[in-house]
């Protein structure tokens, strides 16, 4: 076939025409092929190019061919905590395939973090569950050009409501009242009296989570972290629901928040999910859960599904997920490369 060099042009978020464009062409390409594809909403998308945003830096560009949109570029560059690293999501229209249209988005994505000091780049890959890479466009476009899978999480899904069965035989309320605990829950925001507690969970969370080979550290989440990356939500139109666990003297023990998309149909996605060391193995993280969902249930109605990524090494998590009824429908790899072509420095 082939080979073809596009322009790459990067999108002016004042130019809806051209946005819209260009998310057609990431749509199609992102949803080709995949087992359980989830793609951002266009005003998502919009929000986040045009919204003032201190801790990330992003950016989308196009691969145009003969007057159209043929690949996308999407790059996200931290501004703050991890600055040499640069992530990055490429899609090219199923059709147009195998005509160099994704290594020249590469190319200049190399050029990009380059050009801003980043030395290591990354890229999420949906593969099926069981299926070798080779049977991924996207795994085979990584491994060929020097990225390796550094983190592997299942993606799973619940069906909404939850089996009865399933939330009676986890008994959230035994649990809380066996260990003590109280639970306070909030839509939105998180309440000021809680605002330091929770921003300290967020940083527990952050040294916690399962990190595999990522050239990535923990940042700090002080509270006014917390509060710009709640504004950062509510202009992307994500509403969150977080049910956290308290002791008898109101110190923490745990949260669990959920994310409502409001241009996004039927869907919420599970975030964190956490109990403090001093209070773990007593099935806290179930019990939380089904009271965010029973929430979730009260706040956000006609949602049918729950998506959630655990790393797959996360094993009392993920029983924990399995014990509500979550099914893995995707294997997510996050794909990275550890030092950027000689040729990058000079483009």
């Amino acid at each position: 076939m082939t080979v073809t060099v596009p322009e790459i042009r990067q999108i002016d978020p004042a130019d809806e025409a051209a946005l819209r464009d260009w998310y057609a062409a990431m749509r199609e390409g992102a949803l080709a092929g995949r087992p359980a594809p989830l793609v951002d909403a266009f005003e998502e998308i919009l929000a986040q190019l045009r919204e003032a945003d201190d801790e990330y830096d992003k950016r989308a560009y196009a691969a145009v061919d003969n007057g159209g949109v043929v690949g996308t570029l999407w790059m996200s560059l931290p501004l703050h905590g991890n600055v040499h690293t640069a992530s990055l999501d490429i899609n090219v229209r199923p059709g147009l395939r195998g005509r160099g249209h994704g290594s020249a988005l590469l190319a200049h994505a190399y050029a990009v973090a380059a050009r801003n000091g980043r030395r290591t780049v990354s890229a999420e890959v949906g593969v099926a569950p069981g299926a070798p890479h080779e049977t991924s466009p996207g795994a085979r476009f990584a491994l060929r050009n020097g990225f390796t899978s550094a983190l592997c999480e299942k993606h799973s899904v619940l069906d909404l409501p939850p089996s009865p069965d399933a939330l009676a035989a986890i008994g959230a309320g035994g649990i809380l009242a066996a260990a003590g605990l109280t639970t306070v829950s909030w839509v939105g925001r998180c309440p000021d009296e809680h605002v330091d507690a929770y921003a300290r969970m967020r940083g527990i969370m952050e040294t916690d989570v399962p990190w595999g080979d990522l050239d990535q550290s923990p940042t700090p989440w002080p509270p006014e972290r917390v509060r710009a990356g709640e504004r950062r939500e509510e202009a992307r139109g994500m509403t969150l629901i977080t049910t956290a666990a308290l002791t008898s003297d109101g110190a923490p023990a745990g949260y669990t928040q959920l994310e409502v998309p409001a241009h996004v149909p039927g869907v919420a996605y599970q975030n964190d999910t956490l109990v403090l060391a001093e209070h773990r193995g007593r099935r806290l993280s179930a019990a939380l859960k089904v009271r965010n969902l029973e929430l979730l249930d009260r706040a956000a109605t006609g949602r049918s599904r729950v998506h959630t990524w655990n790393a797959e090494v996360n094993g009392p998590m993920l029983a924990v997920n399995t014990a509500l009824g979550f099914r893995t429908v995707e294997m997510s790899h996050e794909f990275q490369r550890i030092g950027l072509p000689a040729a990058a420095a000079g483009a």
